[in-house]
């Protein structure tokens, strides 16, 4: 199936954000990848998928490639913001250089991104989609998730919320998904009784934590017009966790 609909994953080298590569590349989407690694360098290749190799960390950065994007490929209809890095630390066992760290990944090179992004955006006055990816943590505070992992995604449901607020009425349409726990590198690691406690927990029926595939779905939706009439929400996919 083929459309003229061209999507930005930022931070789409793994994990939702590989996944959200599949699914819209398997609806047609012209699909463009930004992130910092390139693991799956030849998959893009193979499939046409535009690759920029960057770490979103200076604004300077951010413009060229927003400036390289819509005059070699075009007009970008979609971002999906899936950058974010994870820790599950406590705030007593953090260091200064973490927390610069953790808030530059999480939530200062997002909102540079964004903010170049609906600059451009507005300018052309068509309908534009931001799909920020948040997290159950940043809801609630994290009983698995570090503290300062909290803190980041909270601010990023919130800036979900002031964009929409700001800038829908020039056709900018902003939302955000709050996963619960999924089955990525961030959770590779726990311990197989945290898991299955966890699993006990949802107030759905399965065996496993949640999939890459439920988010990037999820992120489909969004982006389609079957999603016009929501604006500034927080689609939370947990299994029930967080209610």
């Amino acid at each position: 199936m083929k459309n003229n609909n061209i999507v930005m994953i930022a931070g789409g080298d793994g994990g939702i954000g590989f996944s959200c590569v599949n699914v819209f590349l398997n609806s047609g989407y012209k699909v463009i990848v930004i992130d910092k690694k390139n693991k799956n360098k030849k998959f893009y290749i193979n499939n046409n998928v535009y690759f920029f190799k960057s770490s979103l960390s200076t604004e300077k950065n951010i413009q060229s490639i927003l400036f390289k994007i819509k005059k070699k490929i075009g007009r970008v209809n979609v971002l999906i913001n899936c950058i974010g890095k994870f820790s599950d630390k406590k705030i007593t066992e953090i260091t200064k250089r973490e927390i610069y760290e953790s808030l530059n990944i999480n939530i200062i090179y997002p909102i540079l991104l964004i903010k170049n992004f609906i600059k451009i955006s507005i300018k052309e006055k068509k309908v534009t989609k931001i799909i920020n990816i948040g997290s159950m943590a940043g809801r609630n505070g994290g009983e698995f998730a570090g503290d300062l992992y909290s803190i980041s995604k909270a601010g990023i449901i919130n800036l979900t919320k002031s964009i929409a607020k700001k800038y829908g009425k020039q056709n900018i349409i902003c939302n955000c998904i709050n996963p619960g726990p999924i089955d990525t590198y961030m959770t590779k690691n726990w311990p197989k009784k945290i898991k299955q406690n966890l699993i006990k927990k949802f107030k759905v029926k399965r065996k496993s934590l949640g999939s890459v595939h439920d988010i990037s779905n999820a992120c489909l939706f969004l982006a389609s017009d079957n999603s016009n009439y929501i604006q500034g929400s927080e689609l939370n996919i947990n299994g029930g966790l967080v209610i």
